[in-house]
């Protein structure tokens, strides 16, 4: 990100005070960067580049993710799956994870990716028949709350 922010004011500065960008640049965009102060590519070009970076921060490109623990409550062996998050098909979580009673795993989601995202994470557990008996509807303040721990338990079945 700093690298970006240099060149953009290197190569800022290296275009000079009068820019031919300027010059060419359609009639309501001058006005807008002249009433703005920013007549010059020396100014202009580190300010594009800077509210461009700071517009791709939030934006969850490159985000590390977070590890989220989902551990087997119910006295009888499960399989889950998730939906809604990053796993891809032919993935463990997608085809679902099998868990004895008492066992746990540990699994690294990247959806929902913050505070400021409304998605959520799906989680269903089905018994040895095949009968759903845990499914939850998970956003990221809930699992912040909880620790990214879910414990599958008997008798949620609130999907929403």
């Amino acid at each position: 990100m700093f690298v970006l922010i240099g060149i953009g004011l290197a190569g800022g500065i290296a275009l000079g005070l009068r820019s031919r960008m300027f010059q060419v640049m359609p009639l309501p965009l001058r006005v807008l960067f002249r009433a703005a102060g920013l007549v010059t590519a020396g100014v202009l070009l580190p300010v594009i580049l800077i509210f461009s970076v700071i517009a791709y921060s939030g934006s969850g490109i490159g985000d590390p993710g977070y590890s989220v623990t989902v551990e087997n409550q119910m006295g009888n062996p499960v399989v889950f799956v998730v939906e809604g998050t990053n796993a891809t098909p032919g993935s463990a979580m997608w085809e679902g994870v099998s868990l004895r009673p008492g066992a746990e795993t540990v699994d690294h989601w990247i959806i929902p990716s913050g505070a400021f995202d409304d998605s959520k994470a799906i989680v269903r557990a089905r018994n040895a028949a095949g009968e759903q008996v845990y499914c939850h509807a998970f956003a990221f303040d809930e699992l912040k709350r909880i620790r990214f721990h879910i414990e599958l338990r008997p008798g949620v079945a609130d999907c929403s």
